[in-house]
Formats: C-alpha cells, sequence, structure tokens
C-alpha cells in the first residue's frame, strides 16, 4: 500500500514502519504502548460487530448459519464429511506405515 501511495519499496516501508513503531513505544514507554493495544482492540471490536451482524443477517439468522454450517458437513445421506475425510486419512496413513520398509 506504500509502494502504491509513495513509491517506496517494501523493505523501506517495512523499515520506517518499524522505527516509527519503535519510536513510539520508546519516547512513551509501555503505557502509550498498553494505550496503542487498547485503541487496536476497539476498532477491531468496531469492525467485527457490524461484520457479524451483518452477516447472519445474509445467511437468515442464527438458525441459518446453522443450517449452513451442517449443509456443508454433510453430503446428504446423514454421514459427517469431516469424519469420513478423517478416517480416509487414518486409513491411508495406516496403510503406508504397513508399506514402509523396516529398518531405514
Amino acid at each position: 500500500m506504500i509502494n502504491a501511495l509513495l513509491g517506496w519499496p517494501r523493505w523501506l516501508s517495512l523499515i520506517v514502519a518499524a522505527l516509527v513503531v519503535l519510536s513510539y513505544i520508546t519516547l512513551g514507554g509501555l503505557s502509550a504502548a498498553i494505550y496503542n493495544e487498547v485503541l487496536q482492540f476497539f476498532v477491531i471490536l468496531a469492525a467485527l460487530v457490524p461484520l457479524t451482524v451483518f452477516g447472519l443477517i445474509r445467511v437468515g439468522g442464527w438458525n441459518g448459519l446453522k443450517d449452513k454450517v451442517i449443509d456443508t458437513m454433510t453430503d446428504g445421506s446423514g454421514d459427517s464429511v469431516g469424519a469420513r475425510a478423517a478416517q480416509h486419512v487414518a486409513g491411508s496413513g495406516a496403510v503406508r506405515a504397513s508399506r514402509a520398509p523396516c529398518g531405514r
């Protein structure tokens, strides 16, 4: 993003950003770093809550979400796709292990 805005290469952008953060923490001390973390938490929370609400509205509420999750976990026969995949991987590993030469 800095490259698009300022035309700087990525390595220079990383060094400048690291120096800004290092100087901010050094000059402000631990309390500045803590305040920064708290601020970031609320910024993330402010984005996460509306995203969750709009997402739930789009899938049809909590029941719609549960139905979509169940639909992706089953193949229509009532068998869990995830459980069958785990059995397949475990069985495949057992077959490969039995064919492995001993003593190597």
